[in-house]
């Protein structure tokens, strides 16, 4: 990736520190939507991070971003309430497959807003797996469906059956 500043008359290169810089700084407005696209794009994967915090995404920017092999990016894209427009079915497949716990976790924190895409009890049956993390946080997801949490309520983990059996008397 080839990047320059020119202010004037006065030019110089830009490396990846100065880049992740950019990326991390660089306000966070439409107007810099082209720069954060071509940032997206990056052998860098911190700068890729920064940009996948970004408020102003698109879906030119998201299409690059959640065929990233880091679990990284797609775990800071998926904790990202500015891609809601553009997940379906197909992405949280996707980002199913990865099995990768702190994913699963962001997920789960937006569960409620994921049932109108998919299917929550496909959702969350397709979460739930050994990661005693990703089990606690749908226990306390007052989205998690009911057959769910009396599943979690016998967890073999105490601070899940314990959240999900509160949860039950809550909701």
């Amino acid at each position: 990736m080839k990047a320059k500043l020119i202010v004037n008359s006065a030019e110089v290169e830009l490396g990846f520190k100065d880049l992740e810089w950019i990326a991390e700084f660089l306000e966070d407005t439409p107007r810099n939507i082209k720069i954060y696209e071509e940032l997206a794009k990056s052998e860098s994967y911190a700068i890729r991070v920064a940009v996948a915090s970004k408020k102003c995404i698109n879906e030119g920017i998201f299409q690059i971003l959640i065929q990233d092999k880091s679990t990284e990016v797609l775990r800071v894209l998926v904790g990202n309430t500015s891609i809601e427009q553009f997940l379906n079915r197909n992405y949280i497949e996707k980002l199913i497959i990865t099995k990768v716990p702190e994913i699963y976790v962001n997920l789960i924190e937006r569960l409620f807003d994921l049932f109108l895409i998919v299917d929550g009890d496909w959702l969350c049956e397709m979460l739930i797996q050994n990661d005693v993390s990703v089990r606690y946080s749908l226990a306390k997801n007052h989205s998690t469906p009911t057959f769910v949490l009396r599943e979690l309520a016998g967890d073999r983990d105490i601070n899940v059956a314990l959240q999900a059996n509160q949860n039950l008397k809550e909701g």
